[in-house]
This record gives structure tokens, C-alpha cells and sequence, in this order.
């Protein structure tokens, strides 16, 4: 719709950079197009308002631009908290997760050694020391 209003085929693009948001929002279209099922797109009026901002006049005669409000602004940083909150619990949580991986790999190393002892001290092998049937 951008093209159709702004370029005429025999005059060209009414504005120099014009052509420049045309060329923008086709490469955003297009890569929203590639996105996988399933993952949200962006819609055609989210790609103007991207691309135009949200009070250039075409967004605005659209009726896309969205004026924000005080509560809008507060739902935003409340957002941003608690992504920020989620983060660091994420980044906390792939440490433990790091933690308890490198305790495990000592764990298992000595359990192997015990094992080992076990076997050359007996003779035997640890299935034949803790009876496990064949």
C-alpha cells in the first residue's frame, strides 16, 4: 500500500527516501515470511510503524500510531523487570545446573576408583562382590 500511495510509475518516488522505507519494509516483509511456523510474525501495520515510526503522518492517517499512555509506560518497565528478574534467575539456574554437573563427574570418578579397589583387592568382579544374579 506504502508503494501505491507514494510511487507513481511515471514521476517516480514522491520523496527521495521514500523508496528507501519502500525497499526496508519489503525486506522486513520477507523475513517474516521466512520465520518458521508457529513463531509470531509481525503484521504489515508493525512493519510500517517500524520502518515509518509511530507518528509519521502515513501511520497516522492509517490509524496506526499509538500514543502511550502513563499505564503503557508502566506495563513496560514492569515488563523489562521482570525480564530482567528471569534473566538472572535463568543464569543462576545454568550455574547450579554447571555445578551439580562438575560434582556429579567427581562423584562418579570416585565411585569408579572404589570400584576398581574393590575388584583387585577381591579378585572378583563388583557384580560378583554386591550378588548380582546373571
Amino acid at each position: 500500500m506504502y508503494e501505491v500511495e507514494y510511487h507513481n510509475p511515471k514521476n517516480g518516488w514522491a520523496y527521495k527516501d521514500f523508496e528507501a522505507n519502500s525497499v526496508r519494509m519489503k525486506e522486513l516483509r520477507e523475513q517474516q515470511r521466512a520465520l518458521p511456523e508457529g513463531v509470531d510474525r509481525m503484521t504489515t501495520e508493525e512493519i510500517c510503524i517500524t520502518v515509518l515510526g509511530e507518528n509519521s503522518s502515513y501511520a497516522k492517517s492509517k490509524g496506526l500510531n499509538r500514543k502511550v499512555s502513563g499505564v503503557d509506560a508502566i506495563s513496560s518497565f514492569e515488563a523489562s523487570s521482570s525480564r530482567a528478574r528471569l534473566e538472572e534467575e535463568l543464569a543462576n539456574t545454568q550455574s547450579e545446573l554447571a555445578s551439580t554437573k562438575a560434582e556429579m563427574a567427581i562423584q562418579k570418578t570416585t565411585v569408579e576408583a572404589v570400584v576398581k579397589f574393590m575388584e583387585q583387592m577381591t579378585g572378583k568382579s563388583f557384580a560378583e562382590i554386591i550378588n548380582v544374579p546373571n
